[in-house]
Protein backbone atom coordinates (compact mmCIF):
# COMPACT_ATOMS: atom_id res chain seq x y z
CA UNK A 1 0.00 0.00 0.00
CA UNK A 2 1.14 3.27 -1.27
CA UNK A 3 -0.08 6.36 0.64
CA UNK A 4 0.49 10.33 -0.37
CA UNK A 5 1.30 11.54 3.52
CA UNK A 6 2.66 15.05 2.14
CA UNK A 7 -0.71 16.57 4.05
CA UNK A 8 -0.43 14.77 7.19
CA UNK A 9 3.00 14.19 7.66
CA UNK A 10 6.16 16.67 8.26
CA UNK A 11 8.70 13.61 8.29
CA UNK A 12 7.84 12.23 4.45
CA UNK A 13 5.46 12.63 1.54
CA UNK A 14 4.68 9.17 0.65
CA UNK A 15 4.40 6.11 2.80
CA UNK A 16 5.01 2.42 1.33
CA UNK A 17 3.85 -0.50 3.56
CA UNK A 18 4.98 -3.94 2.52
CA UNK A 19 3.53 -7.06 4.26
CA UNK A 20 5.99 -9.74 4.43
CA UNK A 21 5.68 -13.51 5.80
CA UNK A 22 8.75 -14.97 7.79
CA UNK A 23 12.11 -13.20 8.39
CA UNK A 24 13.44 -14.77 5.48
CA UNK A 25 10.76 -13.10 3.36
CA UNK A 26 11.75 -9.97 4.92
CA UNK A 27 15.56 -10.19 4.32
CA UNK A 28 14.60 -11.25 0.55
CA UNK A 29 12.04 -8.09 0.34
CA UNK A 30 14.14 -5.12 2.04
CA UNK A 31 16.86 -6.82 -0.31
CA UNK A 32 14.88 -6.41 -3.70
CA UNK A 33 13.10 -2.94 -2.20
CA UNK A 34 16.42 -1.12 -1.81
CA UNK A 35 17.66 -2.58 -5.15
CA UNK A 36 14.87 -1.00 -6.70
CA UNK A 37 15.00 2.51 -5.23
CA UNK A 38 18.52 2.70 -5.18
CA UNK A 39 18.41 1.61 -9.39
CA UNK A 40 15.41 4.01 -9.34
CA UNK A 41 17.92 7.01 -8.21
CA UNK A 42 16.62 7.29 -4.84
CA UNK A 43 19.23 6.95 -1.76
CA UNK A 44 18.96 5.34 1.17
CA UNK A 45 19.51 7.60 4.43
CA UNK A 46 18.76 4.80 7.03
CA UNK A 47 17.65 1.67 7.79
CA UNK A 48 15.78 1.17 11.02
CA UNK A 49 15.16 -2.72 12.82
CA UNK A 50 17.93 -4.23 10.75
CA UNK A 51 18.46 -6.34 14.17
CA UNK A 52 14.67 -7.26 14.44
CA UNK A 53 12.63 -10.17 12.27
CA UNK A 54 9.36 -8.96 12.29
CA UNK A 55 9.77 -5.26 10.96
CA UNK A 56 12.24 -3.05 9.49
CA UNK A 57 11.83 0.83 8.07
CA UNK A 58 13.80 2.49 5.25
CA UNK A 59 14.18 6.45 4.72
CA UNK A 60 14.62 7.71 1.53
CA UNK A 61 13.65 10.77 2.55
CA UNK A 62 10.53 11.66 0.93
CA UNK A 63 9.14 7.83 0.85
CA UNK A 64 9.21 5.76 4.22
CA UNK A 65 9.11 2.02 3.35
CA UNK A 66 7.62 0.18 6.22
CA UNK A 67 8.57 -3.91 6.35
CA UNK A 68 6.39 -5.77 8.85
CA UNK A 69 4.99 -9.41 9.06
CA UNK A 70 1.35 -9.62 10.08
CA UNK A 71 1.78 -9.20 13.95
CA UNK A 72 4.10 -5.79 13.66
CA UNK A 73 1.59 -4.66 11.07
CA UNK A 74 -1.44 -5.58 13.39
CA UNK A 75 0.12 -3.87 16.42
CA UNK A 76 1.77 -1.04 14.66
CA UNK A 77 -1.89 -0.53 12.89
CA UNK A 78 -0.63 2.03 10.04
CA UNK A 79 -3.74 1.16 7.88
CA UNK A 80 -5.55 2.24 10.55
CA UNK A 81 -4.02 5.37 10.95
CA UNK A 82 -4.40 6.41 7.25
CA UNK A 83 -7.42 4.77 6.42
CA UNK A 84 -8.44 8.25 4.91
CA UNK A 85 -5.29 9.27 3.49
CA UNK A 86 -5.09 9.14 -0.64
CA UNK A 87 -3.80 5.94 -1.71
CA UNK A 88 -1.22 5.78 -4.85
CA UNK A 89 -0.35 3.34 -7.59
CA UNK A 90 3.10 3.41 -8.23
CA UNK A 91 5.74 1.22 -10.15
CA UNK A 92 9.01 1.67 -10.26
CA UNK A 93 10.58 3.26 -13.07
CA UNK A 94 12.39 0.29 -14.82
CA UNK A 95 8.89 -1.28 -14.31
CA UNK A 96 7.52 1.71 -16.68
CA UNK A 97 6.01 4.01 -14.02
CA UNK A 98 6.75 6.93 -12.51
CA UNK A 99 8.78 8.19 -9.28
CA UNK A 100 6.69 9.23 -6.46
CA UNK A 101 7.26 12.99 -6.24
CA UNK A 102 9.47 13.78 -3.38
CA UNK A 103 9.48 17.84 -1.61
CA UNK A 104 11.97 16.70 1.07
CA UNK A 105 15.67 16.99 0.16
Amino acid sequence: MLWDVRESSIVADFLLLVSVTSPAHLEAVDAAVSDLLEESGLVLRHRDGKNSNVWRVLDYGGLLVHLMNTEARAFYALDKLHHETPKQRWLAPRHGGKEPPSRRA
